[in-house]
């Protein structure tokens, strides 16, 4: 097995391990007031394809190229693509959603995007896996676990 293989499959199991110590604490973290999350745990867990802000939902179109972000109302109507290239790990807090890509099925950049599409920005060039963005930080795994502020500044790891 290559070096690149088993870095990721040791970054998917941390990643689980984390998103499941935060997904047992979810509906206390979920409740209290002031706390916010931009997904939930559990979404996280499987590929955050999905979220779901007001009444807005923000997928993954797997039937479309791979899987490139759109979003559609929750009655079905203004279906509207965000990006042209597949996307993992979606959040979606104070207008904006962040994100993983997922091109050729290998995540690449962390990236945020105006719900409305516009003002794409990376946040990190290096590979995010198991984003959650938890109050007014991103939490992700690469090869270790690393906290950002919501624009990329203040990177520690954990």
């Amino acid at each position: 097995m290559s070096k690149i293989k088993i870095t990721a499959i040791i970054t998917l199991i941390l990643s689980t391990l984390i998103i499941v110590n935060v997904s047992s604490q979810s509906n206390k973290l979920m409740s209290t007031p002031g706390r916010v999350l931009g997904n939930s745990p559990s979404n996280i867990r499987n590929g955050g394809l999905v979220a779901q802000s007001g009444d807005w939902i923000y997928y993954s179109n797997s039937s479309d190229e791979w899987g490139l972000l759109y979003k559609v109302k929750t009655d079905g109507t203004q279906k509207t693509k965000l990006t042209d290239y597949p996307v993992k790990f979606i959040n979606v807090l104070d207008e904006w959603v962040y994100f993983s890509d997922n091109l050729f099925n290998e995540i690449s950049y962390l990236i945020k995007i105006k719900t409305d599409g516009t003002n794409q920005t990376i946040i990190s060039e290096e590979p995010a896996y198991g984003v959650i963005l938890n109050d007014n930080w991103i939490y992700y795994s690469n090869r270790f676990i690393y906290r950002m502020d919501k624009d990329g500044g203040n990177k520690s790891k954990i």
